[in-house]
């Protein structure tokens, strides 16, 4: 599997450049030593995120090997475009134009918006985020909106730049409540990284058995924890086909099949991620489309 950078994001910004820059030296230092690939997303668009990002920028000169990616709303990409702006926004581009390539967050109507779409983005593409946090943890709402999300990114306060890593027990329980709450609907651009680091940081063929029936999902949970991949598979097929009501629906070819291309499915992703560049857009768990695309190609009927 390609190896997708180990991202780390910078929210919130600091206010005390003297007493801050070198604790973003020694984060830096900590995570470049421990990981072959560091991505930083930033997301200049205030004063306080800028220092953040300039300081981040500088810290390239002695570690060329760390990708930036500034993060910005397509609201503040209009303003920096315009000519004849002033001194904030032309740093603010020298920041864009230093940075290794930009993400534009989707169109927004408010601020509000703009920062739950911040939220989400790097909730959904960082295996790491590290807070400046200024508010109460019950009150905030970046960390309402991480509570609410159910997604187990591990999150550091500063300054502090290390946080407990995360159980896998804790990422199948995390990864299955968000299917449900997302009623099994995953596009590939919008999987959170913890889950597509778990689910495919496996051997490219695992051993399992026939899966067409509780009993048989029942198994594979009963496998040791480095089968998280195949739970969630088991899991989302024995909802979708709804084996409880209708036992032995599914016959072993077709859940072959489909586990077959769930794996290669991820693996794209992953290299999506690893390059940068926005994943194809599809449903990771639309198994009647999958199976019809399948029928298609090889001509050779599989049984629904």
């Amino acid at each position: 599997m390609t190896e997708i950078p180990y991202t780390i994001g910078f929210l919130g910004g600091f206010r005390d450049y003297r007493h801050n820059s070198d604790f973003i030296d020694e984060a830096l230092d900590y995570y470049c030593g421990r990981h072959a690939c560091l991505r930083v997303l930033v997301s200049p668009t205030c004063e306080s995120e800028t220092r953040l990002a300039t300081r981040i920028l500088a810290a390239r000169k002695t570690r060329p090997e760390i990708e930036v990616v500034s993060v910005i709303a397509t609201a503040h990409l209009r303003s920096y475009e315009r000519s004849g702006t002033g001194s904030t926004v032309m740093h603010r581009n020298r920041i864009i134009a230093g940075s290794d390539y930009h993400i534009v967050v989707a169109p927004e109507t408010s601020i509000g918006d703009y920062k739950v779409q911040l939220y989400d983005l790097f909730i959904a593409q960082c295996d790491l985020i590290l807070y400046n946090n200024y508010g109460n943890n019950k009150t905030d709402p970046f960390l309402i909106h991480a509570r609410q999300l159910g997604v187990p990114v591990p999150i550091a306060f500063l300054p502090k730049f290390t946080a407990d890593a995360t159980d896998i027990k804790k990422v199948l329980d995390a990864s299955l409540a968000y299917l449900r709450a997302n009623d099994f609907r995953v596009p590939a651009e919008k999987l959170p990284q913890v889950f597509l680091r778990h689910w495919a940081s496996q051997p490219e063929l695992e051993h399992y058995a026939r899966i067409s029936c509780p009993e048989d999902v029942a198994a594979v949970f009963r496998l040791n924890n480095d089968n998280i991949r195949l739970k969630i598979f088991a899991y989302a097929l024995a909802i979708h086909a709804n084996f409880w009501a209708n036992p032995e629906c599914c016959d072993a070819d077709s859940v072959h099949v489909l586990y077959r291309l769930f794996c290669r499915q991820l693996d794209r992703i992953a290299e999506a991620r690893a390059s940068g560049q926005s994943p194809e857009r599809f449903e990771l768990f639309d198994f009647d489309r999958q199976l019809k695309d399948v029928h298609r190609q090889s001509r050779v009927v599989v049984r629904p």
